[in-house]
């Protein structure tokens, strides 16, 4: 979606479902244009209990992800 609230609610809600298999979607939000989604998937990805650190190229969300 082109609206990163939109973008960024995607995220936490695929987070709260809990299903493995929205991890792989959570990747591309890693690399968002906007730090709220790149926090929103962060989280997400916590919750999946995967560690975004290896899929982020951005050096101060791989810090947020610690």
């Amino acid at each position: 979606d082109e609206n990163g609230h939109v973008r960024q609610t995607s995220a936490t809600s695929l987070g709260r479902i809990g299903d493995s298999a929205a991890a792989k979607s959570l990747i591309d939000l890693l690399s968002d244009e906007y730090p709220n989604v790149q926090e929103a998937a962060i989280e997400a990805r916590r919750r999946l209990q995967d560690n975004p650190r290896y899929y982020c190229s951005n050096s101060t969300v791989r810090q947020l992800a610690k």
